[in-house]
């Protein structure tokens, strides 16, 4: 029997203990938090999180389209009035006329007045075109008798510039273009028609000239803030082929704004004209020496 017995505990496995899950206190799919020394039941194994591995596509977003490109051409028109006070004389037909017409008493002698100008240019290389007419008359004395002088005046100028130096400013004007200082020297013609005549008691007289002047000048801007700028420029020319010198000088302060979907500038600024001609003619020595000076106030259209 005792080897029977014997037998049988040999035949017989002995129980497998149940493995414990260590103690844990991570959060189990069943929401329950183990505690410290309690035995976990068996439940499913709690996979690992797997990252999110699906592309999350950015929303699409519009390219920023700068403003211009140097490439780009624009056409800026620019009317403006220029309130010039003129002095100076003019030897018309022998006889000598002298003017100073105020700036307070122009618009009294003014009889017609036309001042525009226009610019192409893409940033580096550019163009304009600038005409200034008047159409003036006084009543004076010359020679002790009394006279009705007229004065129609055509300048018209012709330019081409390009720019030599820039500096970024940082920031950006109102026009999505960087705030820059500039410098762009400058080369063109002025073509000058003058046509004068003196009506006295013993008869009329009257004479008209024209001639060309080369000119070369530099132009220099910088933008002070988003809105304000400032530029300036200058020129000299005739140099005898011509007249015999010329001088021409101009400032501006600009204020940027949109005006019917357009960048617009307003100008006001001041502007003076020295010309010194000299001719012999048929009918005797021509002779205009004349500065014209004074305020211009004006506005510039980008289109």
């Amino acid at each position: 029997m005792t080897t029977v017995a014997a037998a049988q505990t040999a035949q017989t496995p002995h129980p497998v203990p149940t493995p414990q899950a260590a103690p844990t206190g991570r959060m189990e799919q069943t929401g329950e938090i183990a505690q410290p020394g309690q035995p976990v039941q068996a439940t499913q194994p709690v996979q690992p999180a797997r990252p999110n591995t699906a592309t999350v596509t950015p929303p699409e977003s519009t390219p920023s389209t700068p403003a211009s490109s140097p490439s780009d051409w624009h056409v800026t028109v620019s009317p403006y009035l220029w309130a010039a006070s003129l002095r100076g004389h003019a030897d018309i037909a022998g006889r000598r006329a002298d003017f100073h017409m105020p700036f307070s008493t122009i618009f009294e002698d003014l009889d017609f007045s036309f001042m525009g100008n226009i610019e192409a240019s893409n940033g580096r290389y550019g163009f304009y075109i600038d005409n200034v007419y008047t159409s003036l008359g006084q009543r004076q004395h010359v020679d002790g008798l009394s006279t009705h002088t007229r004065l129609r005046a055509n300048w018209l100028t012709g330019g081409a510039f390009v720019r030599a130096y820039e500096q970024q400013l940082g920031g950006s004007t109102l026009a999505g273009t960087p705030r820059i200082f500039a410098i762009e020297p400058t080369m063109g013609l002025r073509w000058t028609s003058l046509r004068g005549s003196i009506d006295t008691p013993l008869g009329d007289v009257s004479s008209r000239v024209n001639w060309t002047d080369p000119f070369i000048g530099v132009r220099v801007e910088t933008d002070l803030t988003d809105r304000w700028n400032l530029s300036a420029e200058a020129d000299i020319g005739g140099f005898g082929m011509g007249s015999e010198f010329s001088a021409n000088g101009q400032v501006y302060l600009g204020y940027r704004l949109k005006l019917f979907g357009h960048d617009t500038m307003l100008r006001l600024g001041y502007r003076a004209l020295y010309q010194d001609y000299r001719e012999h003619t048929d009918y005797g020595r021509a002779k205009w020496s004349n500065t014209m000076q004074g305020p211009v106030a004006g506005i510039s259209i980008r289109f």
